[in-house]
């Protein structure tokens, strides 16, 4: 005969399972695994079972404190793979809801599928969910849960609804009272994430009076009951205070016992104290009974690193070391491979926060080497990465044996070598990064370290064992972000490429040109010249339609100024190069706009071997074509290279620029605009910087500057278009973005400034301007285009420097002095005021230099006890590194009165 409670809550759970997995959280261990075991039999019309999908251990012993154990089973059906995703969802406890309905099903198992994926998906929301219920069927069942949901969203910050409590009662009427009580908890819990701790505690109340002794639910019940009490006092703790909710708390814990309801005295005690210390007071309960939880000693998931970060995170380094080494040793004991990597790197960058807090007060080097083993031999890349590696720390530990026992701990573990060295390659990379300029010896071993393993390391294209690609990727960052360090590998860098040119798939040697296209005009002569031979002789050995990754570096490399630079001195080299960059150009339809720049730069001899004349106009004509597509990003390049090469793209060519660039223009006032829309600011420059020779070139009676001229109105319509629609300059993402690029409002601002200024239609498009300058998502990237472009006239707009924020202040300083120049006016006085004013609201900031310099120059003087003064001063002495550079420079612009800074 089956246990006739359990039998009872089978059905239940078969009746209603998607309301019960919407607060499964709320339930323990047995109640989850019936639920989860009647959901599989239920939605497989009994076809399967939990016992199919699982290998189980059911929970044993206390049901408030039992754990679950399952191991999946290999099911080859879709459904059941399925439903087995769903059961780890539920115990893994990750809100990870990322299911996705498999293809092939029957149209109920689909419908189950969508059905159990919806449910989960509101049991994991916040406020912020979506009311509306996609697909129908048993989906719909959820409505009335969904509806009082969002009725209690309605009633947060407003008193418009009024029936929220009676519209969750209504959602569970005919569901068992235990259903409807968790319920109702569960709507409290989400006014309480919504910092509606009085809406939430009427839920709470509430959820305990529908709470009903039942004989099916009987343990739950209880435990439900002593949930709720403790989400009372939490919620009255927000409300009204400690001491309200500590009396609450004592009285709950009080009841507890250890054998037969430890749930409060497991969960409430801690929070007691807290109440009671809150006001300065304690508990004599917390004293008398101080519980604690032994779990599972031998089980890896039982010593986990919470308390480890938690003391990390605030700056308890001593306690979290102790957590750290208590959760390594362990981990290490019980064999934990995987689990000891994880702690070790949380570990490593622990001990380097800490090293780093005591820069100035004390040195660790001991500590720093062990942050750095530890890291190491975490093999986690991605934790090495988010370390916080400043250059004082980097300048004070970083030493010659800092980088041996680096190569020493990478190759103690042969088993974890790869790993070791992909961390290894981070290191290096971002303490090249942070290292000064002047420690150029330690600076040259990191960089032949990257190159090394660039060319011995592995190129599989995987982030896992991919040596040889970081090493490449970090090399390249270092070129960007370090010019100075180029010179400081030479030999290294043609070794590399002579690696990937004798063998290697396309995408390693594309990495290693570019690599080498980044760092050759930095290196030695002789490096230099052989890497540019090679890569003219490699163009010369590829096909016509090679993989365009390579194409695009050697055409870097060849274009650099060293390829430029022995060009002119080696006639032989220069035609080598010259036939290199056109067959690169004529590689693909895609890459022909580069003929056109080349058609500038390079000996014609060169194109006619090549190319006859025919084939130059289908080029050329290509490049009109693509020039018309307006449903491309493209568009914009293929208009450039037409009006940078005028006399190739004939006064035609130019009249299909001009038509193009205004129907992108226009485009900005459709549904959708041409993606080209994004960079055709580049085409506005150009025109604006180089009219007047594109003019010259076409030695034709085309009236370009009046031609060019009929584009104000479409300018005009975009900046009216943007201002209410900003995202005209999001630019496409996946997700689509919230707010407008900033670099592209300003890039536009900004080139639209020029054209204007080129036009001689200085004022015509200043109300357009305006009115999207009022949109806020605007207003910063047109500050700054609009500032750096004003920069250069010659009075100063007070009330136009008032508006500006610091990033379009300080962006168009530059610009504004060397306008100034060296004039020692009046009006060259006036306009250091006004910046000299702005500057000390914004600043202070290094940029403040070159103002308070010329400011003193011309004998600018402040008032030391005016209240700009006053603020700037105490602002200044916050800064230790500003106050010793700047402190002079102020002394300088205050009178005789002005007190030590």
């Amino acid at each position: 005969m089956p246990d006739q409670p359990a039998y009872s809550r089978a059905i239940e759970f078969r009746a209603r399972p998607l309301p019960w997995l919407v607060v499964h959280h709320l339930l323990d261990a047995d109640l989850v695994r019936e639920l989860l075991s009647a959901i599989v039999v239920e939605s497989s019309a009994g076809r399967w079972t939990l016992n199919d999908l699982f290998e189980e251990a059911p929970a044993a012993g206390n049901p408030a404190t039992a754990d679950w154990i399952l191991a999946t089973r290999d099911v080859p059906d879709a459904f059941a793979s399925f439903l087995s995703r769903v059961v780890l969802a539920v115990v893994w406890r990750g809100d990870d809801v990322h299911l996705v309905e498999p293809d092939g099903l029957g149209a109920d198992e689909a419908d189950w599928a969508r059905s159990l994926i919806t449910a989960l998906s509101l049991g994991t929301a916040d406020f912020g969910f979506d009311p509306t219920l996609q697909g129908s069927g048993r989906t719909m069942g959820l409505a009335p849960y969904v509806t009082a949901m969002a009725e209690a969203r309605q009633r947060v910050g407003s008193t418009a609804s009024t029936r929220w409590l009676e519209q969750i009662e209504e959602a569970t009427k005919d569901a068992p009272p235990l259903l409807g009580a968790l319920f109702t908890k569960h709507v409290g819990d989400l006014l309480g994430d919504a910092d509606c701790w009085g809406l939430a505690l009427e839920c709470y109340l509430q959820a305990g009076d529908r709470l009903i002794d039942d004989s099916i639910w009987e343990g739950a019940v209880v435990r439900t009951r002593q949930i709720v009490a403790q989400s009372v006092a939490m919620a009255t703790w927000h409300r009204d205070g400690p001491e309200q909710a500590a009396a609450l708390l004592e009285a709950l814990v009080s009841e507890s016992t250890v054998d037969g309801s430890p749930l409060p005295l497991l969960n409430a005690a801690f929070d007691l104290m807290n109440a009671r210390a809150a006001r300065g007071s304690f508990s004599t309960a917390w004293s008398a009974r101080r519980p604690a939880t032994y779990t599972a000693p031998l089980l890896l998931q039982s010593h986990n690193l919470e308390h480890a970060l938690t003391y990390a995170a605030t700056g308890r380094f001593k306690d979290s070391h102790r957590w750290f080494w208590a959760k390594l040793r362990r981990q290490t004991a019980l064999g934990g491979t995987t689990a000891a990597w994880q702690t070790k790197g949380h570990y490593g960058r622990a001990v380097i926060d800490e090293v780093e807090a005591s820069l100035g007060r004390e040195l660790q080097p001991r500590s720093f080497a062990m942050g750095v083993r530890l890291l190491v031999e975490s093999g986690r890349t991605e934790l090495a990465d988010a370390t916080s590696w400043s250059e004082r720390l980097v300048e004070t530990y970083l030493t010659p044996t800092t980088l041996d026992e680096l190569r020493d701990t990478t190759a103690r573990s042969p088993g974890t070598r790869i790993e070791r060295e992909l961390v290894a390659t981070s290191l290096r990379r971002e303490w090249l990064l942070a290292i000064p300029a002047d420690k150029v010896e330690l600076a040259r071993d990191m960089l032949a370290d990257l190159a090394s393993t660039a060319r011995l390391g592995q190129h599989t294209g995987m982030s896992s064992t991919n040596t040889g690609g970081l090493s490449l990727k970090s090399l390249k960052i270092v070129a960007t972000e370090r010019p100075e360090f180029r010179g400081l590998i030479g030999p290294e860098l043609v070794a590399l490429v002579d690696r990937f040119r004798q063998s290697s798939g396309p995408r390693p040697m594309a990495d290693a040109i570019e690599a080498a296209a980044l760092f050759v005009d930095g290196i030695d002569k002789d490096s230099a010249e052989a890497l540019c031979r090679k890569a003219a002789e490699l163009v010369q050995d590829l096909p016509h339609d090679a993989f365009w990754p390579i194409t695009r570096a050697a055409s870097r490399l060849l274009d650099s100024d060293a390829a430029s630079a022995l060009s002119r001195q080696d006639e032989a080299f220069q035609r080598l190069r010259s036939a290199a960059l056109v067959k690169l150009a004529l590689n693909s339809a895609s890459q022909h706009t580069s003929l056109l720049y080349l058609l500038r730069d390079i000996d014609p001899s060169a194109v006619r071997e090549q190319i006859g004349a025919e084939e130059l106009e289908s080029v050329v004509n290509g490049i009109r074509a693509r020039a018309r597509e307006m449903s491309s990003s493209a568009a914009t390049e293929n208009i450039h290279a037409l009006l940078v090469a005028p006399k190739v793209a004939g006064e035609a060519g130019v009249h299909e620029a001009l038509d193009a660039i205004e129907r992108i223009l226009r485009s900005a006032t459709s549904p959708r605009p041409s993606p080209s829309l994004q960079n055709g600011y580049e085409v506005l420059l150009l025109i604006a910087r180089n009219g007047d020779k594109i003019a010259d070139d076409l030695d034709t009676t085309l009236d370009l500057r009046a031609r060019v001229r009929q584009l104000l109105s479409p300018l005009n319509d975009l900046w009216r278009s943007a201002a209410s629609r900003p995202l005209i300059f999001a630019g496409f993402a996946v997700p689509p973005r919230s707010t407008p690029d900033r670099v592209t409002v300003h890039n536009w601002t900004f080139a639209t400034l020029e054209l204007l200024r080129w036009l001689g239609a200085g004022a015509e498009l200043n109300e357009a301007l305006e009115t999207a300058a009022a949109n806020h998502l605007l207003a910063e990237g047109m500050s700054t285009g609009r500032a750096v472009q004003g920069a250069t006239s010659d009075a100063i707009d007070a009330d136009a420097v008032a508006k500006e924020r610091a990033e379009a202040f300080y962006a168009a300083l530059g610009e504004r002095l060397v306008a100034i120049g060296s004039r020692a006016d009046q009006g060259a006085a006036a306009s250091l005021r006004i910046l000299l004013h702005r500057c000390l609201q914004l600043g202070p900031r290094g940029e403040d230099a070159a103002l308070l310099l010329a400011s003193r120059c011309l004998g600018i003087t402040l008032d030391p006890n005016a209240a700009s003064v006053n603020t700037y001063t105490a602002k200044l002495r916050r800064d230790a590194n500003l106050r010793l550079s700047l402190s002079p420079l102020l002394r300088c612009v205050l009178d005789e009165a002005a007190a030590r800074i």
